[in-house]
């Protein structure tokens, strides 16, 4: 790997560590009040930065961004039998987390907005399958791919790279995403293709969403 690759790989693994706290650190500049308190202002902010980091990095390197679909349909059954899964298993860890603070747990809920319309629905599967690029495709070919380093290592950082970038929503849901980032990986690389975890996680977000704005 030559020295222009290798820069090109640390800048794209600089440049996607925190986007979520970049944006939260821009909302709390002065004379932002007025959008700060707003969820679908955050997710409408999000969503068109990876964008823009997306096409940033889809410039510096398109070789990352290889997409095969999987020739076994079989690997599309378990990406919808994940999606349960995936939403059980925040659930069983965040209760987990609670009862460890020494906390009880008086009800599960799920994401709740003042007012959840299709944008912030739009927003959230957008943002879902762009993550999936990024932590999972992009992340996992650069540490493993070109940086050799052993898979096992590189499914833990990218995981803990995609959770830490949830940092504004608290410990427990880092400690969720977490796991869920392990998982994702792993979907990832069974398959050969980024095409399942994006189907789960952009599936279960929707379900979040919808599950949550019922609860309202």
């Amino acid at each position: 790997m030559n020295i222009h690759i290798l820069c090109l790989n640390i800048l794209v693994i600089l440049f996607t560590l925190i986007p979520a706290s970049l944006v939260g650190t821009i909302f709390n500049f002065p004379g932002m009040e007025r959008f700060k308190n707003n969820k679908n202002n955050f997710f409408k902010a999000f969503m068109y930065l990876l964008i823009f980091q997306v096409i940033c990095i889809f410039i510096m390197n398109n070789k990352l961004f290889e997409i095969h679909f999987p020739k076994d349909n079989m690997f599309y059954i378990i990406a919808l039998i994940f999606i349960p899964i995936a939403i059980l298993i925040e659930i069983i860890i965040g209760c987990i987390v609670v009862k460890l603070k020494g906390n009880k747990i008086s009800k599960i809920s799920f994401f709740k907005s003042n007012k959840l319309d299709k944008s912030i629905i739009i927003n959230t599967v957008v943002i879902a399958f762009i993550e999936e690029l990024l932590f999972r495709q992009i992340w996992i070919n650069i540490l493993h791919g070109y940086f050799e380093i052993n898979i096992y290592i590189v499914i833990l950082i990218s995981s803990l790279a995609y959770a830490i970038n949830h940092i504004s929503m608290g410990f427990n849901v880092i400690v969720q995403k977490f796991v869920t980032g392990v998982l994702y990986a792993t979907l990832y690389l069974l398959s050969g293709s980024i095409i399942i975890p994006i189907i789960t996680h952009c599936i279960q977000n929707y379900v979040v969403m919808k599950v949550g704005a019922s609860d309202e």
